[in-house]
């Protein structure tokens, strides 16, 4: 601010203080608006004692009260100042570089101390941190669909992949796309405008003037990327998998539904089949917390809140079960386990067949034995079914193996 064009002071010099008026030219000062009074005096003599004259000690003392303010105000701004410790070494130069060295750049330190100027430029750093923002925004966007993503990061070093100053290229393990790439050096992010990739080759714009390079890039794997529809169950840490029948509708082939870790629990129940499809259960690698155990399965009519249990429910080739069975034994040893695909053909249709059908096998004696693992069964009545509960006959599972559903539109 300019004295007489945005502010105006009175009463300067009085004891009891004076006023700063702001000009009306100035915009109005808010609550939130700081405004910092500090002492500038001018450094230059104001007296000039004549040979043989009078030396007055009120003339003396103004002077030296005027030397005393000058050297405050010096001593405020030092303080202010980035100085060197007393320890430094006295002979380390803190001088800039010059004007034209420092242009465009970032200052830094050399390994003495010594100020210097980066060999990264401004602009490029104030891109590698828009790169870096960017990437966060990504990531953030991108947080459910992380377990569907294959990152690598391969790192390299001065004086072992590649010369400092000198190498321009690097050959990184697989091709990847450059859209899909974050580079550093010594920690920085490098703007995507400074390098290019075709295949394998990572080729920079310069030499590599860093000690450490880090190539970090990632790929979404096709083979689930149905899994990353909007809509897909959620799996409770109960075993329960809820709210099936919001899964959107692809039709004809079997479509992914979804999928967890098997967890320690006595019962998984799958929730909320819908009407108009069979469903496929996939169990991989279950194991029971008991030996001598057959894996099970019992139909729900009112979506889980019970399951058919009584003598008569259901049928097989002996007429008189009460349950579905995946019989064999299975043992609970942990390279031992129980891998199996069961279907349910149209379950939740009124005046339908309620049928389910089992593939698969299982291992004992320690893993050295895999035995056939066939079945079916069909529900006694024809009243719809929207819900699966699968246990064993005796204990419950361990906390091992995987569990998948998927779905088919009859028609």
């Amino acid at each position: 601010m300019t004295l007489t064009t945005h502010y105006t002071v009175a009463d300067v010099g009085e004891e009891d203080g004076g006023a700063i008026t702001l000009a009306g030219t100035a915009t109005p000062a808010t609550a939130a608006d700081i405004y910092t009074l500090y002492r500038s005096v001018p450094i230059q003599r104001t007296s000039n004692y004549a040979t043989a004259g009078d030396f007055k000690a009120a003339t003396v003392n103004r002077e030296f009260q005027r030397l005393f303010m000058i050297a405050q105000e010096i001593r405020r701004d030092i303080d202010r100042a980035l100085t060197l410790l007393p320890s430094d070494d006295s002979t380390t130069p803190v001088q800039l570089p010059a004007k034209s060295s420092r242009a465009g750049k970032v200052l830094g330190f050399d390994e003495d101390g010594a100020a210097i100027v980066s060999t990264y430029d401004l602009a490029d750093i104030e891109g590698s941190a828009q790169a870096a923002a960017s990437a966060a925004a990504a990531a953030a966007s991108a947080a459910e669909a992380a377990s569907y993503v294959s990152q690598s990061v391969e790192t390299f070093a001065a004086g072992v992949d590649y010369t400092k100053n000198t190498t321009a290229e690097l050959t990184l393990v697989a091709a990847v796309s450059e859209a899909a790439v974050i580079v550093t050096f010594d920690g920085v992010t490098q703007h995507h405008n400074t390098y290019s990739i075709s295949g394998t080759t990572l080729t920079f714009d310069a030499a590599i003037p860093a000690d450490s390079v880090e190539v970090t890039y990632g790929t979404r794997s096709t083979s689930i990327a149905a899994g990353m529809v909007s809509g897909l169950a959620t799996v409770a840490t109960s075993g329960s998998y809820n709210d099936l029948d919001d899964k959107p509708t692809t039709g004809g082939a079997w479509e992914f539904v979804s999928g967890a870790d098997i967890t320690a629990v006595t019962n998984i129940d799958i929730t909320g089949l819908a009407a108009g499809y069979d469903y496929l259960v996939s169990v991989q690698g279950c194991i029971p917390a008991t030996d001598s155990v057959t894996l099970e399965a019992r139909f729900s009519q009112d979506n889980g809140s019970t399951f058919l249990a009584t003598s008569g429910d259901y049928a097989d080739n002996q007429d008189n079960v009460d349950s579905i069975s995946a019989t064999g034994t299975v043992g609970n040893e942990t390279t031992e386990g129980c891998w199996i695909d069961i279907v349910l053909l149209h379950p939740n249709n009124s005046g339908s067949v309620k049928a389910v059908y089992f593939v698969g096998c299982y291992g004992f004696n320690n893993g050295t034995t895999i035995e056939p693992l066939p079945g079916g069964r069909l529900k006694a009545n024809t009243n719809a079914v929207n819900a699966l509960r699968l246990f064993w006959n005796g204990g419950g599972f361990q906390a091992t193996g995987k569990i998948y559903v998927f779905r088919r539109k009859l028609s």
